[in-house]
């Protein structure tokens, strides 16, 4: 493949950055792409701080909004769903038929579409027309939880499905850097508040949190950590907090990491995260933090708690005894001596995405969706 298509989240999330980056490095790794020309498709245009980033990462930027610039992908052209949760009921009708027509267009010509490491939400009946002639053909759909899984049989062909892992856990270098730690210092609050997934979090049961892990761990700087920083998403959480607290402004921060960078050096200081957000309690664990996940009934982050044993606290939960008993559980899983072993597994899932890639992109199509097909009829 001369040409490789990434499509990713809104890159005005780290979390979703972080994972075109982890992407974007495994997939030059494998044979044959190791100078393909690689671009990040998007919807919306990237900020300056993203686009410097992309730039220095070597990652084109291919605009949805401008259907001239598909011109020049070429027939060796492959697709890849990249990671996150992709496929949802939120993102627009006129993005998605506009990704339909490059998906579709770059399958007759003979390219390829894959879905590796992908998250699927509840998707209504006009979207679920969308996604289906959009993903039809795909050679190969893996999904990073169960309830994905579950969710893509309706989808595409069963025979092309797994279960794998979230992408995040392949970036080495990601884990290399949050293995830095300095001092713990801080509690950080990571929500995450989207009305249009029903996504939300209870500031009140935030300040018994807070009170509660001073107590235990002596740990009294609050930042909050906005891994989506428009205005009316995460940071509405921190105003929230402050207004009900009637604290002065400074009596907690607030940091939106525009950067994976920024959002290391955050991640590296926390001695607990506390938070509603998939990529915030994962860049908590490789930091080696404590984790406490608010468990806001959103499958994904039911589900990746339970593959890697983290600890759980319903959102509505405000009881102390229940709270110091969830602080105390997510300081004995830190100090697990299985804890590595948990992730090891989870990342050799994750790594699973690529190998399958790999396998599709042998030099016999036919001969590579035969392995395919034989590799997913293995259990997960």
């Amino acid at each position: 493949m001369k040409n490789i298509v990434i499509c990713s989240g809104d890159l005005v999330n780290v979390g979703d950055l972080a994972l075109l980056l982890s992407c974007v490095s495994s997939l030059r790794q494998i044979p044959g792409l190791h100078h393909a020309r690689i671009s990040s498709y998007n919807w919306n245009s990237p900020t300056s701080a993203v686009r410097a980033v992309l730039d220095a990462n070597d990652i084109h930027v291919l605009n949805g909004k401008t259907l001239s610039s598909f011109a020049n992908l070429g027939p060796e052209t492959a697709i890849i769903w990249g990671g996150g949760q992709l496929i949802r009921d939120n993102s627009s009708v006129a993005s998605l038929v506009a990704l339909g027509l490059l998906s579709q267009a770059v399958r007759l010509s003979g390219g390829l579409i894959a879905v590796m490491g992908c998250g699927i939400g509840p998707i209504g009946p006009l979207r679920q027309t969308l996604y289906r002639w959009m993903l039809k053909g795909a050679a190969m759909v893996a999904l990073r939880d169960e309830t994905s899984l579950a969710r893509a049989l309706r989808l595409v062909d069963p025979r092309v499905c797994v279960r794998t892992a979230d992408l995040i856990f392949g970036n080495t270098t990601l884990q290399q850097a949050l293995s830095h730690t300095q001092a713990r210092r801080r509690i950080v609050i990571a929500s995450c508040m989207d009305t249009t997934e029903d996504r939300c979090i209870d500031v009140a049961q935030i300040h018994d949190i807070v009170a509660e892990a001073g107590q235990i761990f002596d740990l009294h700087e609050v930042t909050f950590c906005s891994h989506d920083g428009r205005a009316d998403m995460d940071p509405v959480v921190h105003c929230d907090y402050m207004a009900q607290a009637e604290m002065p402004e400074d009596a907690a921060d607030h940091v939106a990491p525009g950067t994976v960078a920024q959002a290391v050096t955050l991640y590296r200081t926390a001695g607990l995260v506390v938070t509603n957000r998939m990529h915030a309690a994962l860049f908590g664990l490789m930091a080696g933090s404590r984790v406490i996940v608010l468990d806001d009934g959103n499958a994904k982050m039911q589900d990746i708690a339970r593959m890697l044993r983290l600890t759980t606290l319903p959102s509505d939960c405000r009881d102390k005894a229940t709270i110091s008993a969830a602080l105390q559980a997510a300081d004995a899983r830190q100090n697990h001596p299985d804890a590595g072993a948990w992730f090891a597994a989870v990342q050799q899932q994750s790594e699973l995405n690529f190998t399958i890639l790999a396998t599709v992109l042998a030099p016999s199509t036919a001969l590579g969706r035969q392995r395919l097909r034989g590799r997913l009829s293995q259990p997960s």
